[in-house]
């Protein structure tokens, strides 16, 4: 650290060191509308594969939407995959964090690296308030997850579970379902628990539940 000079910290009071370092700050927040189309699954592509760092964060302003984040080699994009439990067209709120050079502003403040690219600007909404929620290896954790909080709670598409069986009905075969993430902000407060992406029904038997147990990564988005 400089014996002299100017220095960041943020509002715990954390400072923000310049040297070789890059914060992770927002490249893009974006409202997709999906529709199943008669299908039970609906993507959006959210980047190619670059091989850039990127953290992504999502939720709904619709109920019972869970979805998760995966690579798509036929397209080579990375893509959210989604579904809703009563619905069939569904929004995502899906906000993208990386490391990112920086556009000075006309104004304000502009610090540049050794190589003179801009790495920070007073406009810059960099990644903080990063809340786990569950405690990693416990029961309560994993797809037993449910809990309102207060704000515009985003998450980290997660797989949480899953449900194993055999059907009988109509011809022995497997049973699966997954559990995912889910964030449903109603415009006051986030709903986040985790859903299934099937209903165990009469006809499945030799049912096994796995649970995960591990934590969602959260950040109130409404400081962005």
């Amino acid at each position: 650290m400089a014996t002299w000079g100017a220095m960041l910290t943020d509002t715990a009071g954390v400072p923000f060191y310049i040297d070789d370092t890059m914060p992770l700050c927002m490249i893009s927040k974006t409202t997709y509308t999906l529709n199943l189309n008669g299908g039970t699954v609906a993507s959006q592509a959210i980047h190619s594969n670059d091989g850039a760092v990127r953290f992504i964060f999502v939720n709904s302003p619709d109920p019972n939407v869970y979805f998760w984040y995966a690579y798509d080699s036929t397209s080579a994009m990375w893509r959210i995959y989604a579904s809703c439990q009563g619905a069939s067209t569904f929004r995502l709120n899906v906000f993208v964090f990386g490391y990112q050079y920086q556009t000075p502003p006309k104004w304000g403040i502009a610090i540049w690296d050794a190589q003179s690219r801009c790495v920070i600007t007073n406009e810059t909404k960099v990644l903080r308030g990063v809340s786990p929620i569950g405690t990693e290896g416990a029961d309560s954790a994993g797809y037993n997850i449910n809990t309102t909080q207060s704000g515009n709670i985003a998450v980290v598409p997660a797989m949480l579970g899953a449900v194993t069986g055999v059907i009988q009905s109509g011809g022995t075969r497997p049973f699966e379902a997954r559990y995912y993430a889910s964030a449903y902000y109603n415009g006051s407060t986030t709903l986040i628990k985790a859903l299934a992406t099937d209903s165990v029904s009469g006809g499945v038997q030799n049912i096994t539940y796995t649970n995960f147990r591990n934590r969602i990564i959260s950040v109130d988005m409404s400081k962005y």
